[in-house]
């Protein structure tokens, strides 16, 4: 929008739209681009958490003999001891992101955004014509205020329902229609 009212104030080049494009274009990966480079290039693991984890404590076992990790192998075989496993996190704790690809909780929540926002993008893509048939002249501004608007709502709601969900522990869909 902003490029759109200094066209309407000034004449701009196609280079200098060129780079708003791709600085928006930048904007718009960013969200995408954190999470997959924390998930691909970085070892969550510190060095401090190192010794905390299930594999160098069975290196330290391993380290002292062979005896008790076999023997804990032969009990849980025989059943005397049961072993839990444990497959990733339980719902409300922190996921990586391919442990949330997995899961249909995920799933659920991305085709119901995916859906109840390809309804909005209808009504926005069609504003301009039902604007341009009630006879003005300008419809792009309208189409970019409801898309600004649009924009500052969905925030504006994922941020109080965090705030709903985490000061008074309502669950998250309780959390998103209160907001």
């Amino acid at each position: 929008m902003g490029v759109m009212l200094l066209e309407d104030l000034v004449d701009l080049s196609r280079i200098v739209v060129v780079i708003f494009t791709i600085v928006l274009f930048v904007l718009l990966l960013i969200p995408i681009m954190i999470p997959l480079s924390l998930s691909f290039f970085l070892d969550p693991r510190g060095p401090a958490e190192e010794p905390l984890l299930p594999e160098h404590r069975n290196k330290n076992l391993a380290n002292l003999g062979r005896r008790p990790l076999s023997k804990l192998f032969q009990a849980a075989a025989e059943g005397a001891v049961t072993v839990k496993r444990r497959r990733g996190p339980h719902r409300g704790e922190d996921f990586t992101l391919m442990q949330a690809l997995i899961k249909a909780d995920f799933w659920l929540i991305f085709f119901s955004l995916l859906l109840g926002s390809c309804s909005g993008l209808t009504v926005i893509d069609n504003l301009g014509q039902m604007s341009q048939s009630l006879g003005y002249d300008n419809t792009h501004i309208f189409v970019s205020m409801i898309s600004i608007w649009n924009f500052l709502g969905r925030v504006g709601g994922g941020y109080f329902s965090e705030i709903i969900v985490r000061d008074h522990a309502y669950p998250r869909p309780v959390a998103m229609a209160i907001a």
